[in-house]
């Protein structure tokens, strides 16, 4: 085998021993990392593009392919093994996050219903209100008509005599029998 595949393949095993020992690194600090997510990414990027430069080397070495080969499987093994660590420390954050998210909607249920609640009651006192005002200025109105009616009564009383005294007899009878009695609130 000539010197330049021979230092190729010894660059090949040195930069796979240093991606191993960056990934033994990334273990270590997977255990009291909790933003170890986002940096994880950057260092995958990156051993991604030294797997590209490994890749383009085997090309060169295909007589040696079956030693990096097995030596990309170790490498594989430890990737595995920190999916797994990450993923179960994702779940573990997932359901930090559920639950806090449930306690947050507990919490807004229950001060919706209190502002429900005070809203309610604003909303049944405005009401209240509102029947004494149109109560009270229905009785106006009423007063107005009966004055006018009474005005006009005196007119045609003048005019009219006992013919009006019969109608304002009759009107009385009638106004009795359809009298609507409205709540005094």
């Amino acid at each position: 085998m000539s010197d330049d595949v021979k230092q190729a393949l010894e660059g090949v095993r040195t930069d796979i021993q240093g991606v191993e020992k960056r990934l033994d690194g990334v273990e270590k600090r997977l255990d009291g990392a909790d933003a170890w997510r986002e940096r994880a990414d950057a260092k995958f990027d990156a051993i991604d593009a030294r797997f590209d430069a490994v890749d383009a080397r085997f090309d060169a070495v295909d007589a040696r392919f079956d030693a990096v080969d097995s030596d990309l499987e170790r490498l594989d093994a430890k990737i595995d093994g920190v999916e797994k660590r990450l993923d179960a420390k994702i779940d573990g954050v997932e359901q930090r996050l559920d639950a806090k998210i449930d306690g947050v909607e507990k919490r807004l249920d229950a001060k919706i219903d209190g502002v429900e609640k005070r809203l309610d009651a604003k909303i049944d006192g405005v009401e209240q209100r509102l029947s004494k005002t149109i109560y009270s200025e229905i009785s106006r109105a009423l007063g107005v008509i009966e004055e006018r009616f009474t005005s006009l009564f005196g007119l045609l009383d003048e005019k009219h005599g006992q013919r009006i005294d019969d109608l304002r007899r009759d009107l009385d009878e009638h106004r009795a029998d359809t009298t609507v009695h409205l709540p005094k609130d």
